[in-house]
């Protein structure tokens, strides 16, 4: 007989997993960014200052101050690196949670073996 606490703890262990696999990608992505990011921030620091710089908004390019240009991209850098930084955490709590749920699906596995044991010299 299948336990029914054993399938529910079982299937939240496989959305926490999934959950997971998730945030590792949403991880990678910030990751790709960041790098994307960075680049673009050394890029700027290297110019001039009377450097032109234009901005792409939809299909125009938009003349854009250069200091202008550095600022935006040291903000979006920050907002980008807070997004990991909660990402990272919330990755953290979902290991922790699917390492309890893990340990409780072993456990329900091995109770539920034990009773099955026990259930078959009766018989």
């Amino acid at each position: 007989m299948a336990d029914p606490q054993l399938a529910e703890a079982v299937q939240t262990f496989k959305a926490l997993q999934q959950e997971l696999q998730a945030n590792a990608q949403t991880r990678q992505q910030l990751i790709s960014q960041i790098n994307e990011t960075e680049m673009v921030k050394e890029e700027l620091e290297r110019l001039d200052e009377d450097s032109t710089v234009y901005k792409q908004i939809g299909p125009a390019m938009i003349k854009q101050d250069l200091v202008e240009a550095q600022t935006n991209v040291s903000k979006r850098l920050e907002f980008i690196q807070g997004e990991m930084r909660r990402v990272c955490d919330k990755h953290v709590a979902l290991e922790a949670k699917a390492k309890e749920q893990q340990a409780l699906v072993m456990k329900l596995q091995a109770k539920q073996q034990q009773q099955q044991g026990t259930a078959q010299p009766a018989a």
